[in-house]
């Protein structure tokens, strides 16, 4: 193994470990928040440690004409997905949450051939 290698692996097995526990974490956060909640904690942590990433790395702002489809996107990519997902998860157990997250981008695939051809 090369010197590159090795870290290399170890950033996928511990981003896998990562993804693999957010639907039995979302599971065991429902019995405490709400899935609205939930999400909002979630997007929360996610938003400060980009905040800080960005301002370590002197990441320029958007242009403002930019905003309002970056506020659309994030609203519909981000809070929508992690609210439907929540509440998903109170009738659907982790692992079926999975395997159907896991099976969007096959669906994506289908039905763009359907509708686009």
């Amino acid at each position: 193994m090369s010197k590159q290698t090795i870290p290399l692996t170890l950033s996928y097995c511990i981003m896998i470990g990562l993804w693999a526990s957010a639907f039995p974490g979302i599971r065991a956060g429902l019995a405490h928040y709400t899935p609205e909640h939930l999400a909002l904690l979630r997007l929360l942590i996610g938003s400060l440690a980009l905040l800080l990433i960005a301002l370590i790395t002197r990441i320029p702002l958007p242009e403002m004409k930019d905003i309002p489809m970056i506020l659309l996107l994030g609203c519909l990519g981000f809070s929508a997905y992690h609210t439907l997902l929540n509440v998903g998860e109170q009738t659907v157990n982790a692992g079926i949450a999975s395997l159907l997250v896991a099976t969007t981008p096959l669906f994506s695939a289908a039905l763009s051939g359907l509708f686009f051809r």
